[in-house]
This record gives C-alpha cells, sequence and structure tokens, in this order.
C-alpha cells in the first residue's frame, strides 16, 4: 500500500514536473523565438556597425592625414614665426640705421642750406668786387705799361754803361799788357814803389796814362741817367704800393681772387727790386772802375804798391760787368742753376742705381764720392761766381739739399761696401738666372757672363764687369 501510495506519489510528482517542464519549454520557446529575432536585429546593428566601422576607419584616416597635415602646417607656421621674427629685428635695425641717416642727412642738409646762404652772399660780394676787380687790372696793366717803358730806358742805360766800362776796361788791360812787356820781372817784385823809384821807369807808364776827366765824365752822365732811372722807379713803386694797400686789393687778396693778378703785382715788384739792384751793382763797379785807374795813374806814390791788385782784378772785370748787365732779369742766369742741378741729379741717379738696382755697393760708393767731390767744388767756387743774390741763394740751397742728401746716402753705402756678401749673392744669383735664358744672348756677352762666374770673387773689378754686362747684354 505504501508503495502504491509511493508511485502515486511519484505519478503526481511527475505529472506536476512535466505540467512544469512543458510550461517552461514552452517560455524558452518564446523565448528562443525572441532571441532569434533579437539575434537577426543583432545581425542587421552589425553590419550597420561594420558599415559604420569602415565609415570610422577612412574618417580616422582621413583625420590622421589633416593631423600630419595640422603639425606639418605648425611647423611652416613656427618656422615662418621664426624668419618673421628675424626679418621684424633686421627691419628694426635698418629702421634705426635709416633714422640715423635721416638725421645725419638733415645736419649735412642744414649745412648746405647755411653753405648755400654764405655762398650767395658772397656772389652777391663777388658781383660787387668784379667792377673793383676789372678796375684793378686796368690800373695794373698801366703800371705794367710803364713799367715796360721804363724797362727799355733800363736797357739803355746799361748798353751805355757796357760801352764805357768796355773802352775804360780796354784802357786797363793796355796798361797791364805794357807793365808785363817793359817789366818782365813785374810778377816776382815785392815793393813796387821802391822798384819804380830806383829804376826811373814810372815816365813809362805817365807817358801812357791818359786824363781822368774822360771816365769823370762817362761816370757823370751814367750816374745822372741813373737818378732819373731812380726817380722812375720810385714812382712806379709808390703806384704799386698804392694799389697792393687799397681796400679793394686787401680784400682780393683776402678772398684769394684773380690769383694771376696777384701773382704780377708780386713779379712786377720783384723785377722793380732787381733793378734796383742791377743799377747799384753797376754805380758800384764803374766806382771801383774809376778807383783802378787811379791805382794805375800814379799821381800818388802810396798807392804804386795797389798795381798788383789792379792786374789781378783787372781780368775779372769785364765778366763783372756782364753779369751786371744780365742781373736785371734773374731768369736770364737760371740756365747755370739749372746746369747744376741737372749734373746733380744725373750723379744722385747714377749712384743710387748702381747701389739699389744692380747690387756694386763699392762702385756707387766710388760714385758717391766723386758726386761729393763735384758739390764740395761747387761750393768753393761759388762766391767767386758774382751771381745774382736770388740766384746765389737758390743755389746755396740746392747745394745743401744734395749735401743732405748725399750724407743720407752714404750711411747706407759705406757699411754695404764693407760687407757686401749678400750684394754679391744677389748678383751671382742674376747672372746665373742670365745664362738660363742665353737664347737671347750672343756670344761675347755669354763668354764675359761665364767667366764671371767662374771667377766668383767679390771685387771692386767684379762689380764693374757686373755692370758693364748689365748695360750692354
Amino acid at each position: 500500500m505504501n508503495n502504491i501510495v509511493f508511485v502515486l506519489f511519484l505519478l503526481f510528482c511527475a505529472n506536476a514536473f512535466s505540467n512544469d517542464a512543458i510550461d517552461r519549454l514552452d517560455k524558452l520557446k518564446s523565448q528562443l523565438r525572441e532571441l532569434k529575432k533579437y539575434e537577426a536585429e543583432l545581425k542587421d546593428y552589425l553590419s550597420d556597425c561594420g558599415k559604420q566601422k569602415n565609415e570610422l576607419a577612412a574618417t580616422i584616416s582621413n583625420l590622421d592625414r589633416q593631423k600630419r597635415d595640422c603639425e606639418n602646417g605648425a611647423n611652416e607656421v613656427t618656422r615662418n614665426l621664426i624668419r618673421l621674427r628675424i626679418k621684424k629685428t633686421q627691419h628694426q635695425v635698418n629702421v634705426s640705421n635709416l633714422e640715423k641717416e635721416l638725421k645725419e642727412k638733415r645736419e649735412v642738409l642744414a649745412k648746405l642750406l647755411q653753405e648755400r646762404h654764405i655762398l650767395q652772399n658772397k656772389k652777391a660780394a663777388l658781383m660787387i668786387q668784379d667792377t673793383g676787380l676789372s678796375s684793378a687790372a686796368i690800373q695794373l696793366q698801366e703800371i705794367y705799361d710803364s713799367s715796360m717803358s721804363l724797362q727799355n730806358e733800363i736797357d739803355e742805360t746799361l748798353s751805355f754803361y757796357d760801352q764805357i766800362s768796355s773802352s775804360h776796361q780796354e784802357w786797363l788791360d793796355n796798361l797791364l799788357l805794357s807793365v808785363e812787356k817793359y817789366v818782365p820781372e813785374f810778377n816776382n817784385i815785392v815793393d813796387l814803389e821802391s822798384f819804380f823809384l830806383e829804376t826811373k821807369k814810372i815816365n813809362l807808364f805817365r807817358t801812357s796814362t791818359p786824363n781822368e776827366s774822360n771816365i769823370l765824365e762817362d761816370k757823370k752822365q751814367y750816374f745822372e741817367k741813373i737818378r732819373v732811372l731812380d726817380a722812375s722807379l720810385s714812382e712806379l713803386q709808390e703806384k704799386l704800393a698804392l694799389f697792393a694797400g687799397s681796400t679793394s686789393m686787401a680784400s682780393l687778396r683776402e678772398k684769394k681772387i684773380d690769383e694771376g693778378l696777384l701773382e704780377s703785382l708780386k713779379e712786377q715788384d720783384i723785377k722793380i727790386h732787381e733793378t734796383r739792384i742791377s743799377l747799384a751793382k753797376s754805380k758800384i763797379a764803374l766806382d771801383k772802375l774809376q778807383m783802378k785807374r787811379g791805382y794805375l795813374s800814379f799821381t800818388i806814390p802810396g798807392n804804386w804798391n795797389k798795381l798788383a791788385e789792379a792786374r789781378i782784378s783787372a781780368s775779372s772785370l769785364s765778366v763783372s760787368a756782364t753779369a751786371i748787365a744780365s742781373a736785371n732779369n734773374a731768369l736770364n742766369s737760371s740756365d747755370f742753376y739749372f746746369k747744376i742741378k741737372t749734373s746733380l741729379d744725373k750723379r744722385q741717379f747714377k749712384t743710387q742705381r748702381t747701389f739699389r738696382e744692380k747690387y756694386c755697393p763699392r762702385l756707387a760708393r766710388i760714385y758717391l764720392e766723386e758726386a761729393k767731390k763735384y758739390l764740395s767744388d761747387m761750393n768753393s767756387i761759388l762766391p767767386g761766381l758774382h751771381l745774382d743774390s736770388i740766384l746765389l741763394g737758390k743755389t746755396v740751397v740746392l747745394l745743401k739739399e744734395y749735401e743732405r742728401s748725399f750724407d743720407i746716402y752714404e750711411s747706407s753705402i759705406v757699411p754695404a761696401s764693407e760687407s757686401s756678401g749678400n750684394y754679391f749673392k744677389e748678383r751671382k744669383r742674376r747672372l746665373t738666372l742670365k745664362m738660363e735664358k742665353s737664347e737671347k744672348l750672343n756670344d761675347e756677352c755669354k763668354d764675359k757672363i761665364k767667366m764671371l762666374i767662374e771667377k766668383d770673387e767679390d771685387t771692386l773689378d767684379s762689380e764693374r764687369a757686373y755692370v758693364q754686362i748689365v748695360e750692354n747684354c
């Protein structure tokens, strides 16, 4: 019984469980259908998501590309910004420089405007002075014409001096010839007065001595001419002084206008001064000529011993007269100055070239010594040449300049001549180079060069031989 009840219970339980399972199964089927429906929706959604994924991938790719472009753009912008900052700095510097230039140009413009104002004032003053300048030129021309007219009178006076001095000089020369003819021992006589008294030969000269009146008359005429000329020269100089000291001339000199006019004025004044000197010299020379005739007239026994002096100086009197005549224009004697200068230039060039270019210190020293001797000779004879004072001054200055120049050369040449090893090497090197180009040389030159190289001697003779080769080959 219990078993049946148990079985029934089991059956009841099984039925109840079965019904419950069926219900659950129905529910599961219903859920399964919903799940399948949801699955279909999910598949549709996933399909849509796949499509969106591709779109998103393309979008992301585009965004990445845009990002790279933006980064490149940012870098470019940064670089451009740096360049702009540099340009900005440069522009600031340029602006600063331009401001400085503008300031300087404004200052220059202000100065130019000021100068323009000054120049306008000067122009106005010059226009006012132009009339004065023309007037001054006319006055100077008048003075110049007067001077030229006076110059002709001066030339005639000096010509008259030449005539009278020549005639009296001829008398002196004839008298001295008589002395030497009749008294051969004249050169050895010490006391002329005793000689003439003892030998009674004084009558010889008294008979050949003309009257003093002729030279006194000539001298009187000449001195009168000089007096007139001197008065004319004083008048001309006074005109020049008034002209030079005038207000218009002072203004011209101050403003340095028409230098040619001022130079003409100075030259005219110098010529007048030189003419005065010439006339004064001629008067002195004529006085000396008269004195020498007095010495030789033997009217005063105490002057007999001066015959020797007259004899010595008579030979140079005609030269002095010529010098005085030509001293009227110092330029006539300027050839003397340029001849000395040319000679000194040649000697200096020869010495310098021998030393600096030909490397021969011993030979250069000889040339230098010759040049210094020439200079010494000129210094010794210069006082006896009776040169015009201006020309003499210029010549003395010239000789001093060359003396200093030769002293400077001597300080280099003398030590080099005493220790000339480097100069010898240089000569030898140049000879060797010359031999290397021997196709341009003739056989004689080749032999000379070869012989000098083989000798290998540093002597004065070798220097002379080297110079001959340099000059002739």
